[in-house]
């Protein structure tokens, strides 16, 4: 796993919702050559953040969409909290310093 201290959140990381995009886009970009097969024939990154316009949605029309495929581990329903012991490896990769300063 691509492990991180809190001291290495950025201090304007203070959201939930700044914090998915903190972690999202921090796995896309040291994932951003993982791949998983979603269907028969069909590939997608392991995560993912980009920008969208939703012309028709009148406030924040742009917004950023965040996907990943986490792995789970084998016992991740009877590991309790999800998010402590349930998810799996995706790589080791350190995060690059962008992630780790303010």
């Amino acid at each position: 796993m691509t492990t991180f201290v809190p001291a290495n959140l950025p201090s304007g990381v203070g959201t939930v919702e700044e914090l998915v995009a903190w972690g999202v886009s921090a796995l896309a970009q040291i994932n951003n050559a993982e791949l998983i097969q979603t269907s028969a024939g069909q590939t997608e990154p392991v995560a993912a953040a980009q920008t969208f316009r939703f012309p028709f949605v009148t406030t924040f029309p742009e917004r950023l969409i965040c996907v990943s495929y986490l792995p789970l581990t084998v016992n991740w329903r009877s590991s309790g909290k999800l998010w402590n012991s349930g998810i799996g490896e995706i790589s080791n990769i350190a995060l690059p310093p962008e992630y780790t300063t303010n």
